[in-house]
C-alpha cells in the first residue's frame, strides 16, 4: 500500500468558507421546509438573502450552523446526502475554472484536496490507497458529537459524488462506506451510491476504485475566468492560527495574544466563545496535526514528536494524543498505517 496522505484542512469559526455551499444549503431548505424556515436560518447566522448571493465566502460556523439546523429539522440520519444531492458543477463560481484544466476524475479529487480554502473542509482526511481502490478516510479531531459529524460527512459523500457524475456523465458509485454511527435504513445512501455499507466503524470513511477515478471528465466548462478569491477579512481565528504556527511549538499565553490584538483576555475569550471554540482548542488542533503528520511519516518516534510539543512527560502526551484522535498514538499508526478497514 502507498503512504497514506494527511490532509490537515479542518476549518472553524469566523475562516472564510465557500459561500455556494450556504446558498445550496438555503436553496434546499425552501424546497423541503419553506421559505419561512430558510429566513429564519439567515436571522439565526446574521445574514440576509442578498449577501449570501453575492458573496464569495462566509463563516465557517455560519455553514456548520446551517448543516445542524437541517439535522434537527429533520431528525434523518442521511440529510447530508440528501442536501449534497442538490449541489449543481455551475454554482461552485469560484471552484469552477480551478476543474477547467482536469482531464480526469482523479484530477478533480486533487483539486479537491489541494484547494480546501476554496472547496470547504470540516475535517482532516487520510488519503490510502491499496489494491486498486482510494480511500478518504475522515478523522475527528475536532470532537465533533458523532450525529453531527455524520450528518457533515454525509453530505460530503452526497456532494462529491453528485458533482462526480455531472463532471464525467456517468453513473459514478462508490464501492464502499463507513459510518461510526449505529446502524440505520440507509435505503437512500445505498440507492444514491450503489455502496455497501459498514455501520460502527473506527472511522468515516469512503472508498472509491481506481476504475471510477480514472473516467475522463466531459463536462462543457465555461472558461471566462472568475474573479479573485476575496476571502472574510479579518479572520480572528486566522491570525490566532498564523501565531500559533509562528511561536510552534512554544506556545504563547492567551494574555499575550490578547495584547498583541490590542484586547483584554476576556474579551478575546468571549469573541472566540461566540465563535463556538476557545484558545484551548486552537492550541489543541494545533498540536494534534503536528502530532499525527509527525507519526504518519514513520520518521519520528513518539518520544521525539512528545519532545518536540514540549511535553516533559511521553505519557502526559499520549494522554493529550488520546484525548485529539480517541486513540492512544501507536494503535493510532496501527490503524491508519493499513488498509480500509471494511
Amino acid at each position: 500500500m502507498d503512504s497514506p496522505s494527511y490532509q490537515a484542512n479542518r476549518m472553524i469559526g469566523d475562516q472564510g468558507y465557500p459561500a455556494f455551499e450556504l446558498r445550496h444549503i438555503l436553496a434546499f431548505t425552501v424546497w423541503h421546509f419553506g421559505e419561512h424556515q430558510a429566513q429564519a436560518l439567515l436571522r439565526a447566522i446574521g445574514l440576509d438573502s442578498n449577501t449570501v448571493q453575492h458573496s464569495q465566502f462566509v463563516a465557517v460556523w455560519q455553514v456548520d450552523y446551517a448543516l445542524r439546523t437541517l439535522a434537527r429539522l429533520s431528525n434523518d440520519p442521511e440529510i447530508g446526502a440528501r442536501i449534497g444531492a442538490t449541489y449543481k458543477l455551475a454554482g461552485l463560481d469560484i471552484l469552477l475554472p480551478h476543474f477547467a484544466g482536469c482531464r480526469t476524475l482523479r484530477d478533480c479529487l486533487a483539486v479537491v484536496t489541494r484547494l480546501p480554502r476554496l472547496v470547504g473542509s470540516l475535517s482532516d482526511t487520510l488519503v490510502l490507497e491499496e489494491q486498486g481502490e482510494l480511500a478518504m478516510r475522515w478523522l475527528n479531531t475536532g470532537r465533533f458529537e458523532e450525529n453531527h459529524y455524520h450528518t457533515i460527512f454525509t453530505h460530503s459523500i452526497g456532494v462529491l459524488l453528485t458533482l462526480a457524475r455531472e463532471l464525467t456523465g456517468v453513473r459514478v458509485e462508490y464501492s464502499r462506506l463507513a459510518f461510526q454511527v449505529p446502524k440505520f435504513a440507509g435505503d437512500y445512501l445505498r440507492g444514491m451510491t450503489r455502496a455497501r455499507l459498514a455501520f460502527e466503524q473506527t472511522y468515516c470513511e469512503w472508498v472509491v476504485s481506481e476504475q471510477m477515478l480514472a473516467l475522463p471528465v466531459t463536462y462543457s466548462f465555461n472558461h471566462a475566468g472568475a474573479p479573485a478569491p476575496q476571502p472574510l477579512s479579518p479572520s480572528l481565528i486566522d491570525i490566532l492560527l498564523a501565531q500559533l504556527h509562528e511561536h510552534f511549538p512554544q506556545i504563547p499565553r492567551l494574555e499575550e495574544l490578547a495584547g498583541s490584538l490590542n484586547m483584554s483576555d476576556r474579551s478575546l475569550r468571549r469573541k472566540l466563545a461566540a465563535l463556538g471554540t476557545g484558545y484551548q482548542p486552537l492550541v489543541d488542533m494545533v498540536r494534534a496535526q503536528s502530532a499525527i503528520a509527525g507519526l504518519l511519516s514513520g520518521q519520528e518516534s513518539i518520544t521525539d514528536i512528545a519532545e518536540q510539543l514540549g511535553y516533559v512527560d511521553v505519557s502526559h502526551f499520549r494522554q493529550s494524543f488520546k484525548h485529539w484522535t480517541g486513540h492512544a498514538p501507536g494503535h493510532f499508526v496501527s490503524l491508519n498505517s493499513s488498509s480500509p478497514e471494511m
